[in-house]
């Protein structure tokens, strides 16, 4: 036996060893499953090395065709080719991972061809002793063939691997490839020296270089793949780092930037700005009734217009301008080195005749607008974010004036913004505090004069600005949600007042309260309004809601069986401010109402302006064509009373019988008369009642 050729058998199997045991931890850690071929590969090549130094180690001692000699020449040929079939199957799982599972199911039958290849190679020629038989060349020669092509294979596959740009750079892949090309040449320069007969295959030197170039190849493949994984995870790394800056600075949908981006160039703008002495405009955009949009025809519907609008907006502006959007339908616009207000001006037109064009989504036209506030640097402000909530202030002003609108910032409007906070804050105290109270307006029979109804009419008593008017706050409690709560305390404050002034002798007496949309998009208001009537011991056709003809024109159909339940209850249902909005008759034969109020503005001047008396008359003639009942707003004097009477306005409340009167005042109204209510009969004792 050979020292020499059993150190190298050796040193090759601790290389193929370490390969192996590498391969196997990096499949584990990574859940690569061509690695744990490789690994299984390598190991087999461990076997099949440490066979050969069994081999060559019993050689003196042991003939050919011993039964030793046999069963370690048939293990390491089994070895060989189960080597070669892992190191094949894991090259096919690295080049084309869409195809391994297909492979996967049949590897069984890899494993079977490789298992009888080994096995007859080693029976083949059992009683050949020589060295350099026909034998030899098919055990060897045969053997390191086929496992040098495989080695050149693995080498292919990692190659069809780094297609793209940034693993085709991969200096990990390069050294493995390469080290598995020279793996395999020296295979085949093995097979090439066994097939033909040359003397330098045996000597000393040949397994000297044989064993230490195998080593360090087999080396270089185990280095090359963990600078290859490293790298992986190293790219994985930054891409997800890259995804998550695009998150954070670009908004998932529309891939505009986002709040934080468009600060960063807000930032970088205004700088330069103030060197150039230039100035730079912050639009801010907010599309007017997505919400309706959304409800109606779903988020995903939604999406679609958002891509559309931020589309268009981005193509009607300049390369060097920014568009980022907010958070829903909110976006903003950047644009620098802005040329005076004329300039300003030229570029909110543009946006938003862009926006008005018609979008065609899904087979559906929409006609969509917005609603901007401009903010312009230095004159607005000075840094980023009071441009922005200035830009942020004027477009909510813009929105109160209506939609398709825009609005230049002015200093006024902030002051009107904390004014609009405090007051906001003020009334979210006045809650708990009980700062609220109700005050009555009678509504009147025309025939004969009898108070048959109070309206309810919600006040707010300040602490420090006194009795607050209803129109500068119950805008507000609708915005801000606290109508649902402050609703919910008047119906349940009117419905007990009026338990009080029924049982004191007007059984008959009902209470009139208006009801915002608001409260009617809250689920469960019929089950609360129920509830309340319970409590309070009241029936429910004692009590009657006014919905303002706006509203009602604008219900969506959860809204109208809502009111149409409460109607079913005994509830009576009002259109109030009647006249002011866009109804049809269509819409009142199928809304579930009693009764239309003439808005104020047309009772006022009917003797005065023949229109306003023609809308009048026109309004009485059609609720009695309908069987409702109508009552007549702001009756100031005797005049209007005969008008509505002539045409027939069946009840009427306003100034002329009294102004709405405190709680502790309306008994005075109402009249001490047992079983009944207060007539009034005649002019003097309207007057009465009315000073």
């Amino acid at each position: 036996m050979s020292t020499v050729l059993l150190t190298s058998y050796l040193v090759q199997a601790a290389g193929a060893l370490f390969a192996a045991t590498l391969f196997g931890f990096f499949s584990r850690a990574y859940q690569r499953s061509f690695l744990t071929h490789w690994a299984r590969s390598w190991a087999a090549v461990c076997v099949m090395l440490v066979g050969g130094a069994l081999g060559a180690y019993i050689s003196a001692g042991h003939p050919a065709t011993s039964l030793e000699r046999i069963v370690i020449s048939a293990t390491s040929s089994v070895a060989a080719y189960l080597a070669v079939a892992w190191l094949l199957i894991g090259s096919h799982e690295l080049a084309y991972p869409e195809s391994a599972s297909r492979l996967r199911s049949r590897r069984w039958i890899v494993y079977v061809a490789a298992v009888t290849v080994g096995l007859a190679t080693a029976m083949l020629f059992l009683n050949d002793p020589g060295a350099h038989g026909v034998r030899f060349f098919v055990r060897v020669g045969v053997r390191s063939t086929v496992m040098g092509l495989a080695f050149f294979a693995a080498a292919l596959a990692i190659v069809r691997a780094s297609r793209d740009a940034e693993a085709s750079r991969s200096l990990g892949r390069a050294i493995t490839g390469f080290a598995f090309t020279l793996y395999g040449g020296t295979m085949v320069h093995l097979a090439w020296g066994v097939f033909s007969r040359s003397p330098s295959v045996g000597t000393q030197m040949y397994t000297i270089l044989a064993g230490f170039t195998a080593f360090v190849l087999v080396f270089s493949i185990g280095l090359g793949v963990v600078i290859w994984l490293l790298e992986e995870e190293h790219a994985i790394a930054r891409e997800t780092s890259a995804k998550v800056a695009q998150l954070a600075f670009h908004d998932p949908l529309t891939q505009l930037p986002t709040r934080k981006l468009l600060l960063d160039h807000l930032s970088m703008a205004l700088p330069k700005a103030r060197r150039d002495k230039a100035q730079v405009a912050i639009y801010f955009i907010d599309l007017d009734r997505f919400k309706n949009i959304n409800d109606s025809l779903g988020h995903s519907f939604g999406d679609k217009l958002l891509l559309a609008v931020s589309a268009r907006v981005k193509n009607a502006l300049r390369e060097a301008d920014t568009v980022a959007r907010m958070g829903g339908d909110e976006f903003v616009v950047l644009t620098p080195d802005i040329k005076g207000v004329d300039d300003t001006v030229h570029v909110a037109q543009k946006i938003r005749d862009a926006m008005r064009e018609p979008v065609q989504i899904e087979g559906r036209e929409l006609f969509v607008t917005a609603s901007m506030g401009i903010a312009i640097y230095p004159n607005d402000g000075d840094t980023a974010e009071e441009l922005l909530k200035n830009a942020d202030t004027a477009m909510y002003r813009a929105k109160a004036q209506g939609s398709d609108a825009f609005q230049m910032y002015t200093p006024e409007m902030n002051a009107h913004a904390v004014e609009q906070l405090a007051l906001e804050s003020a009334l979210r105290r006045a809650v708990d505090a009980k700062e609220f109270e109700l005050h009555f307006q009678p509504i009147v029979l025309t025939a004969d004069t009898q108070i048959v109804s109070l309206e309810a009419m919600l006040r707010w008593r300040h602490p420090v600005l006194g009795l607050v008017r209803p129109e500068q706050f119950i805008r507000l409690a609708e915005s801000s949600g606290l109508i649902v709560s402050i609703g919910e305390w008047t119906i349940r404050t009117a419905c007990r007042r009026l338990g009080e002034w029924r049982a004191l002798g007007y059984p008959e007496l009902r209470v009139a309260v208006n009801i915002s949309s608001r409260q009617l998009k809250q689920a469960d208001f019929v089950d609360r309004v129920r509830v309340i009537l319970a409590e309070e011991a009241m029936p429910a056709n004692a009590l009657e809601f006014e919905i303002t003809e706006m509203n009602a024109t604008q219900s969506a159909p959860e809204i109208v069986e809502r009111l149409r339940k409460l109607r079913e209850m005994g509830v009576r249902i009002s259109i109030d401010d009647f006249g002011t909005g866009f109804s049809s008759v269509s819409l009142l034969r199928h809304f579930p109402v009693d009764a239309l109020k003439i808005d104020t503005s047309f009772v006022r001047d009917l003797m005065l302006d023949p229109n306003d008396a023609a809308v009048a008359a026109a309004v009485v003639a059609l609720a009695r064509a309908m069987g409702l009942q109508v009552v007549a707003e702001g009756v100031e004097n005797p005049g209007q009373l005969e008008f509505l009477r002539l045409h027939g306005c069946e009840m009427w409340q306003g100034y002329l019988c009294c102004p709405p009167v405190v709680e502790a005042e309306v008994r005075t109204v109402l009249g001490r008369r047992s079983g009944g209510a207060k007539r009034l009969s005649t002019p003097v004792d309207v007057e009465a009642v009315k000073h």
